[in-house]
């Protein structure tokens, strides 16, 4: 958001980027996936979920990045140790429906038989949807909030920083999106209309007993750990906007939005707000990028301990 300051002359640029990602920040369609999760396989009380969550989420976001970052640091590896474990077992299970996909999808990627009508053509189109699909909402594509996190850390080496960064974009993109898309292809559940995260768990129930009363624990730790992150970008951005009030009026509008969507629309008119919003954002940063582009420079030879930054906007 403060980099825009440097972007355009317009102020209202980057308080449009903060108003966005004040949005983005209380993503209700995740905050409703979790507790549905809860409640239709655990018969959790709606009500008692709801509040139970919003009571975690401002715990959890109480002493600012250092406190989430505690705590994704705990939840996530335990997400992606289960996550992977339990997919091993259904691709050995699986193993040469396994080979033959990607065979497929690595021969459809240069001759592009997957866009055709055949039968594993069309299987390839919907794994490479399913996809594309958690990693571009996962993967924080040109959105934002992941850089308001890196830059509170106490990091003092950009190329550090930057590699984690990657890091975290490959753990999405390359690992959790794959996993699942491979999940979806060999189990055969891609063809059955179902939401991504109940294409998973179904995929998963075909060899792994009771999966169904097992994952919405792991939607709870992933969405969780999202929700705190993405708050704490969006309370920054309030901040911007408002120096003095302007956290304290964004926890009253997360709650509040938290509350009174969980029970309104559906989870497709919430992804629907959310994509539109992520998009409005991507936009505006594509822009703030190709503004600047010729502004920055890198000095590779930086040492950590030295005053100067490695990363310099010029003036």
């Amino acid at each position: 958001m403060y980099y825009l300051q440097h972007a355009t002359s317009f102020k209202w640029v980057p308080q449009l980027a903060c108003i966005l990602l004040c949005i983005y920040g209380a993503d209700v369609y995740i905050f409703r996936t979790v507790t549905h999760a809860l409640v239709d396989t655990w018969g959790f009380n709606q009500y008692l979920t709801v509040a139970t969550l919003i009571l975690l989420i401002l715990v959890g976001i109480e002493k600012g990045v250092e406190r989430v970052g505690n705590i994704a640091s705990t939840i996530i590896p335990i997400f992606l140790v289960g996550f992977i474990a339990c997919s091993l077992i259904i691709f050995a299970r699986n193993f040469d429906l396994l080979v033959t996909d990607l065979g497929i999808i690595l021969k459809s990627a240069f001759s592009g038989h997957a866009a055709m009508g055949a039968f594993t053509g069309a299987s390839v189109v919907m794994g490479i949807s399913y996809g594309m699909k958690r990693a571009c909402y996962a993967g924080d594509i040109g959105i934002g909030y992941a850089s308001v996190i890196h830059s509170e850390t106490e990091e003092q080496d950009a190329a550090k920083q930057a590699s984690l960064g990657i890091f975290s974009i490959f753990l999405d993109a390359f690992v959790v999106s794959t996993i699942s898309m491979l999940l979806v292809l060999v189990t055969g559940v891609w063809n059955q209309g179902l939401h991504e995260s109940e294409a998973v768990a179904t995929a998963l129930g075909t060899a792994i007993p009771y999966i169904e009363y097992i994952w919405p624990f792991f939607i709870f730790l992933l969405g969780y750990s999202t929700l705190l992150t993405i708050l704490t970008a969006g309370k920054k951005a309030a901040k911007f906007l408002s120096p003095t009030n302007g956290e304290w009026w964004y926890t009253i509008f997360a709650v509040l939005n938290f509350s009174i969507f969980s029970f309104l629309g559906s989870n497709q008119q919430m992804l629907g707000i959310m994509s539109l919003v992520g998009g409005l954002l991507l936009i505006i940063n594509l822009y703030g990028m190709v503004k600047l582009v010729n502004r920055i420079s890198f000095n590779f030879h930086h040492k950590p301990e030295n005053s100067d930054d490695s990363l310099v906007l010029k003036k």
